[in-house]
């Protein structure tokens, strides 16, 4: 058994993560990117909750691009600004923090692979086979780490996660624009614009913002988009002079877990697993925990020290409960109409809603 390498399929956080602590325990691990080089390719907001980044592990420092201490809420007709005097999150430059997680890992004694596409699957006697375009690999373990839409997950049978399940997501990186206050985010909540999310505005620094929003209505991004960049605030960010926009991109992002993520020594972890808070769309945190959580079983599998491994359990019993919560969150500003959210500003502005500020303190909420 010492001899045996684990395999992971995705280079990006969960995937690094999840190798780095193979390696750091002992254990062989080989991670298959089919990239060129590793990360989400700026594919993300890239904002992130200090408390959550220090968890990690990862010296994360020189990818931050600005650090947020509150953020104002917009509803239709009113607005909510919340600060802390510290820092609450990090905006981080994705592929530099990716970068970092990589890196971290290969020093660890992980050994990553770029340019390796999957294309096909076979479990063979306790093996799983993976085919890339010009090699095979083989290993008792395999570990899909490779996004919300998962070929591992897919290959392997895993349960889908429901379509209703997923949003969609548009995001537009902007330079020279005019931002009144760096350390604050703007976020839109419109039960009928964003169905089932909400907007941003994330300052990147003094004069850059990546503007997006999120929808469980696919079919109606193209209509928010529009909506939403004739709103006065966003107006007032990229409009009144020339702006340069440096990347635009949509996304999906699962907004629950998989009801199963473990088959025999298969595993899946990060956004593959659905392993996001469906609150916000976060999944950098508690999929590289979660990540983590499975590199250890596996290291202790691998060196012999277990006899199966038992991640499914692990990761469920400590953080389950906390995408629970916010799911339930979700579900439940799911049912407010625009009416209601008002309502709740004008009485969050009123009696200066202490819960909401708090929670806003510790935006992961979770780790206990």
């Amino acid at each position: 058994m010492g001899m045996e390498r684990a395999i992971l399929v995705g280079g990006s956080v969960a995937g690094c993560l999840c190798s780095k602590k193979i390696a750091e325990l002992g254990g062989k691990v080989l991670v298959l990117e089919e990239d060129r080089e590793p990360g989400k390719q700026g594919k993300c907001t890239g904002i992130v909750s200090k408390k959550g980044l220090d968890s990690l592990g990862v010296a994360y420092e020189t990818s931050v691009l600005n650090r947020v201490n509150g953020a104002v809420i917009h509803s239709k007709n009113n607005s909510l600004s919340i600060r802390k005097p510290q820092v609450q999150a990090c905006v981080i430059d994705r592929f530099a923090f990716d970068e970092q997680c990589a890196l971290e890992a290969e020093r660890a004694g992980a050994e990553i692979l770029y340019g390796q596409r999957a294309t096909g699957i076979e479990a063979r006697n306790e093996n799983y086979r993976i085919k890339t375009k010009n090699k095979n690999f083989d290993s008792k373990i395999l570990v899909g780490a490779d996004g919300a839409a998962s070929f591992v997950a897919k290959e392997m049978g895993f349960p889908a996660i429901g379509a209703k399940d997923f949003v969609l997501c548009y995001e537009a990186e902007y330079e020279d624009c005019s931002i009144p206050d760096p350390s604050m985010v703007d976020v839109f909540l419109d039960a009928q614009l964003f169905r089932g999310f909400f907007g941003w505005i994330v300052p990147t620094g003094a004069s850059g913002a990546r503007i997006g929003f999120g929808t469980s209505a696919h079919s109606e991004l193209k209509q928010a988009k529009e909506i939403f960049w004739k709103k006065e605030r966003v107006m007032e960010t990229i409009g009144g002079k020339k702006v340069e926009k440096t990347r635009e991109f949509t996304a999906i992002i699962p907004l629950r877990t998989r009801s199963q993520t473990q088959k025999n020594n298969c595993l899946l972890v990060g956004d593959a697993a659905g392993q996001v808070k469906a609150t916000t769309g976060g999944g950098i945190v508690f999929g590289g925990l979660c990540a983590q959580a499975a590199g250890e079983e596996i290291a202790a599998f691998l060196k012999g020290e277990k006899l199966e491994i038992e991640y499914e359990e692990k990761w469920r019993k400590k953080y389950d409960g906390v995408f629970g919560r916010h799911r339930f969150v979700r579900s439940f500003y799911n049912k407010m109409g625009n009416g209601t959210i008002g309502a709740s500003m004008a009485l969050a502005k009123l009696f200066g809603m202490p819960w909401l500020l708090e929670r806003f303190g510790d935006m992961d909420y979770i780790i206990k």
